[in-house]
């Protein structure tokens, strides 16, 4: 099965992260993102898996309103396109690391 990466893990809320997924060519991943609670906090995002097998997908730390998510431990989870993952990453408190 699929896996997901994501770089960096820790976002201080300049910038964002990528979600890089590997998977079955061609297929459509859809991502949810979490918070620690399990709530949906944004809109389903998604990304094509390439003729190569990876799909990557930019994430501004939006959510569905285009607010900022506040500090916390969030979940990224695929479950489709090949991908049967999920990875957590942090946002830090601004300027934090």
């Amino acid at each position: 099965e699929g896996k997901i990466r994501i770089v960096p893990n820790k976002m201080d809320g300049a910038g964002g992260i990528v979600i890089y997924m590997r998977g079955n060519h061609g297929q459509s991943a859809p991502v949810r993102i979490f918070d620690e609670s399990g709530a949906l906090v944004g809109p389903l995002i998604g990304t094509m898996i390439g003729g190569d097998g990876l799909g990557i997908l930019p994430f501004d730390g939006r959510d569905g309103q285009g607010s900022p998510l506040g500090p916390g431990v969030y979940w990224v989870v695929v479950r489709s396109g090949g991908v049967n993952d999920r990875k957590p990453f942090m946002i830090l408190p601004s300027g934090g690391r």
